[in-house]
């Protein structure tokens, strides 16, 4: 677990002091840098708040390209800012603050529906699994909403097809994706690219179908879908409309991006709750005392408990690598050569006893006072670049933690702990 973490992480174990201030210095390349620039491994990752913002908001890095090879022309990958501007304007159109809260009820129904343990029983529950399972389907019902038209055993198999696919996207799922043919031959000879494909081609077809109902359909501002709005949203703009491939990589991206990762956010909001029994009862009569009408949104105790958690865990413990564009860019005194591949240490930032007081412990009651942590509390980045999913995300975390809260009472048979990472972080 990083605690008081250094200012400076360089894989290949170099050992740099905090040089603020000091002499300026000159950072050369570790050796073997076209493999680390291949595996997507960053060569630096810093926690110093004002270089973290600086990485996150310049414009004298950008981020790699490599990214295009998940995520297509999508906003998480797109290389000028007028390309990302156009893109952040649909989306932002798509996630309207009505259509965000309709999460909250589609994790209702699925709660509903739910049967962990009988009434006065007890029972160990694997809540990764789980808790991923009910991200999965909240996300696609989402994704499509009513105006699909899906019966529950559709909409079931869109789900089991979309985990397939992103599950397999960096294996088998990158063939997929960008020779079909070869993968209808590879198929004989391999059960997983079988099925990633049969999971792509159901999602082709389910996509056909959203063009030609959002086609048909005259009002289009009714439909629900998250699939429909974004594309709505791309009509709308009157210069350059997104064209649908456009669209359709942004949904993989979002999907890439927010399900597993909120999945690991309620998990770890829950672990922190089964661990602190006295902050699972507070929440769980905040609830109780809430009026029906009111959204988790205006819940301190929920949002604190939400926060503190996702600075203790965040899904994404780094920011995506950025590339040094310039030959005289200097960081905390080092100068960093040009195409260096540097990354923000979001949970070592997280974590730093400078800015957070016993930061290691478990307090939500640090965000139920009045001060700001905006500096060094960044789960979802900042700047441009900062995730667009964000209000969709915490809505969600919001939505399943209380309503795991309100349906059980719950604790920790083992102490978990994060394990190691590769993008996202899980138990």
């Amino acid at each position: 677990m990083p605690g008081s973490a250094p200012s400076y992480s360089l894989l290949d174990k170099l050992s740099l002091e905090n040089s603020l201030g000091a002499t300026e210095k000159t950072l050369g390349y570790p050796r073997r840098t076209w493999f680390r620039y291949l595996l997507y491994t960053p060569i630096i990752a810093t926690s110093v708040p004002k270089e973290l913002k600086r990485i996150l908001v310049t414009e004298t890095q950008k981020q790699l390209k490599r990214r295009t090879l998940f995520v297509g022309e999508s906003i998480e990958s797109v290389q000028t800012s007028e390309a990302h501007q156009k893109q952040k304007r649909v989306l932002l159109r798509a996630f309207s603050v009505k259509h965000i809260q309709l999460m909250e009820h589609i994790i209702l129904q699925i709660f509903q529906q739910l049967s962990i343990v009988g009434d006065h029983e007890k029972t160990e529950v694997n809540m990764y699994p789980l808790l991923l399972n009910i991200v999965q389907r909240a996300f696609t019902q989402f994704l499509y909403g009513s105006s699909m038209g899906l019966t529950d055993i559709e909409m079931a198999k869109a789900s089991e097809s979309l985990r397939t696919y992103l599950d397999n996207l960096s294996s088998t799922g990158l063939v997929v994706l960008y020779c079909r043919p070869l993968a209808r031959v590879l198929r004989y000879f391999s059960s997983n690219m079988t099925r990633t494909l049969e999971a792509a081609d159901h999602l082709d077809v389910l996509r056909e179908r959203v063009l030609r109902i959002w086609m048909e359909t005259e009002d289009k501002e009714s439909m629900d879908g998250l699939l429909f709005r974004i594309l709505t949203a791309a009509a709308a703009e009157t210069e350059r409309p997104l064209s649908t491939k456009v669209v359709m990589d942004n949904l993989l991206s979002l999907s890439l991006g927010g399900i597993d990762s909120t999945a690991s956010a309620v998990v770890f909001n829950l672990i922190s709750l089964a661990s602190h029994p006295e902050w699972q009862r507070r929440v769980r009569e905040e609830l109780m005392e809430a009026k029906p009408e009111s959204t988790t949104a205006g819940l301190p105790v929920l949002n604190a408990v939400i926060s503190e958690s996702l600075r203790l865990y965040p899904p994404f413990p780094e920011t995506f690598p950025r590339v040094v564009q310039t030959d005289n860019y200097v960081m905390s005194g080092y100068h960093i050569p040009r195409g260096t591949m540097i990354t923000g240490h979001l949970m070592a930032l997280h974590r730093d006893p400078t800015y957070w007081s016993d930061a290691d412990k478990f307090d939500p009651s640090r965000f139920m006072d009045k001060a700001s942590h905006a500096q060094w509390y960044l789960p979802f980045g900042a700047g441009p670049e900062a995730c667009i999913g964000k209000k969709l995300a915490l809505t969600t975390i919001r939505a399943a933690v209380s309503e795991f809260v309100r349906t059980y009472s719950f604790r920790s048979v083992q102490p978990i702990e994060p394990g190691a990472w590769f993008v996202g972080l899980v138990p």
